[in-house]
């Protein structure tokens, strides 16, 4: 998600797994500007169980801290040093999950302090429920002991494609595979680049029918 009064941002979809020590695996990211080193952390690195992203995960409730610089109650004493250092002053951390099993969080940062607006929190939880879905999807078609492909480091994620794809899977009742189908065959029959249909389906200009 991109919003014109958020100027350089980055977002993140974090994997967490463990109990008293937490790794967390970046499984997709659309990053910007100054901020794009917080969506490309050291691969299972363990986490000193704080941040946005490990509290939205362990209490299941979106965590947001509007102005990181300034906040009212100090928090994240590990997390807020480098956040703060690659140029974030807002962060918020809304929960992966799948029924009653959590899964990670989605994560947004931005350089200027200042809460969501409604529409955008909004927007955050469909985005945090697609993503849920379609780490779900990805991971079914992999080995029991293995992780799928699409959630390794470094995975070709395109986050704009997939944030479109589960827009039009909430707008059609169809699954996210099937939307990202649809989204493909749009392009290709009017011979449009993927990531320009995509865009317009995510600023609503668009829909798939």
């Amino acid at each position: 998600m991109v919003y014109p009064d958020w100027h350089r941002q980055a977002s993140t979809v974090t994997l967490l797994a463990g109990t008293g020590r937490w790794w967390y695996r970046p499984c997709a990211a659309f990053t910007s500007g100054s901020l794009a080193q917080l969506a490309h952390p050291a691969p299972r690195r363990t986490v000193p169980g704080e941040g946005p992203c490990v509290d939205a995960c362990r209490q299941d409730q979106v965590v947001a801290e509007p102005d990181l610089a300034d906040p009212v109650t100090r928090r994240w004493l590990a997390f807020t040093p480098p956040a703060l250092a690659a140029g974030a002053r807002a962060v918020s951390g809304f929960p992966l999950r799948a029924g009653t099993v959590r899964l990670g969080a989605l994560n947004l940062y931005r350089d200027c302090p200042g809460p969501l607006s409604g529409e955008q929190h909004a927007d955050a939880l469909v985005v945090a429920d697609v993503a849920a879905r379609w780490v779900l999807e990805a991971q079914a078609g992999a080995p029991l002991d293995a992780v799928a492909g699409e959630l390794e480091i470094g995975a070709d994620f395109h986050f704009a494609v997939h944030n479109a794809a589960g827009m039009v899977s909430v707008q059609e009742g169809i699954s996210v595979t099937e939307a990202l189908i649809r989204l493909r065959a749009y392009a290709f029959s009017s011979d449009r680049l993927l990531a320009d249909v995509a865009e317009d389906v995510a600023a609503r200009r668009l829909r798939l029918r």
